[in-house]
């Protein structure tokens, strides 16, 4: 499957499906005292870069984004891949991606084995 990653605004059709059914997934999972997903407006915010993969079709496909915090911490936030696309490595890529991005804000990756692609990044 062909598909490229961009940097996109959270204010569209499809990031807005794929945000509520990332949490419709996600919210019945834990109490509400742990749920730290961002809302769009929070993704658009300056201090998140949000990732986007489209297909050859040109529709969003997945997504995910880096937060960095003030104390020089970044995040990864909202990975979502559509089911259609899942198996496919598109999530991988994006990842990948957001590693990238850490790098260029002077951020170490640092890999923990949460899941087979958990990730903690921290500043150098």
């Amino acid at each position: 499957m062909a598909f490229s990653i961009a940097i996109e605004p959270a204010r569209q059709d499809e990031i807005v499906a794929f945000v509520q059914a990332l949490d419709s997934f996600l919210l019945p999972l834990s109490p509400p005292e742990f749920h730290f997903g961002l809302d769009l407006e929070a993704m658009d915010d300056s201090a998140t870069t949000l990732l986007v993969a489209r297909g050859e079709t040109g529709g969003a496909i997945a997504m995910g984004a880096l937060q960095i915090h003030p104390a020089g911490l970044g995040e990864v936030k909202r990975m979502y891949v559509d089911p259609a696309a899942r198996g496919q490595r598109v999530g991988v890529a994006v990842l990948k991606t957001i590693e990238v991005l850490a790098r260029e804000n002077d951020l170490h990756i640092r890999n923990r084995q949460f899941r087979s692609h958990g990730r903690c990044l921290s500043p150098l």
